[in-house]
């Protein structure tokens, strides 16, 4: 029974481990193809995973590339991510775009090197999406949750040493505080903390300092007078 037991453990790993080149062959194919994509189409898959049910860590391992999962020199992936390649590749195909290349040298590529791309081309959309909810929340196309999984994957994308794993809003003392939970590469054991709202003065969400205090803004969205019109000036955007 012992033996039977140890040569599924066997079966089962082989079959839900999954090699660096071909987790690199996946992430390539995906890449191939979204660095043909700008504008709305972007805006639009992006926005679709918001509204998906598709967990947070789930999404920000596909967008922000955390280095806990796109690290290169590991022996084995899990073989989750090659249905979570998949299932952008789909979002992507109503735009008809072809993959680039793929008979590049595997031995060429590095997944951190792909993760840092994928995250490069991404950012600005995820940044401007943001932008948006802080500019009137009210006429946004995202409810609190929406946002707070937004709000998750731009501090991923822009802290791609750490992995969110969870995001929620939180009331607080009035306040739709988005809170987020996280693991560092470094440290894959100890959970993580860290809160973002919307002050009211501005309308920008802020990092919460301590209990209550203003930190780190978390867009470049100006602020102060004429913002306003700079913004509409800046932003003219569709979705889905």
């Amino acid at each position: 029974m012992n033996q039977f037991c140890v040569l599924m453990t066997l079966v089962f790993g082989h079959v839900l481990a999954l090699s660096e080149n071909d987790f690199k062959r996946h992430v390539n194919h995906t890449n191939s193809i979204l660095k043909q994509l700008n504008g709305d189409p972007i805006t639009s898959i992006i926005t679709y995973f918001m509204w998906d049910s598709i967990d947070i860590e789930r999404v920000t391992s596909i967008f922000a590339a955390p280095t806990s999962v796109y690290k290169d020199g590991e022996i084995n992936y899990p073989d989750s991510l090659v249905a979570d390649e998949e299932h952008i590749r789909r979002s992507m195909s109503t735009y008809g775009i072809q993959p680039g290349d793929l008979n590049i040298n595997l031995n060429q590529l590095t997944l951190s090197g792909m993760g840092e791309d994928r995250r490069n081309k991404i950012k600005g959309t995820v940044s401007r999406l943001v932008e948006e909810v802080e500019s009137d929340p009210k006429t946004a196309h995202f409810d609190v949750r929406e946002r707070c999984r937004l709000i998750a994957l731009l501090v991923n994308v822009t802290q791609p040493d750490i992995h969110i794993f969870y995001s929620r809003p939180d009331e607080v003392n009035g306040n739709d505080d988005c809170r987020l939970k996280y693991k560092k590469s470094d440290d894959k054991n100890q959970e993580r903390v860290i809160v973002y709202r919307m002050w009211e003065d501005d309308n920008c969400y802020y990092e919460v300092d301590g209990q209550n205090g203003k930190g780190k803004k978390l867009t470049q969205r100006p602020i102060g007078k004429g913002w306003r019109k700079m913004w509409d000036q800046k932003c003219s955007c569709s979705y889905l």
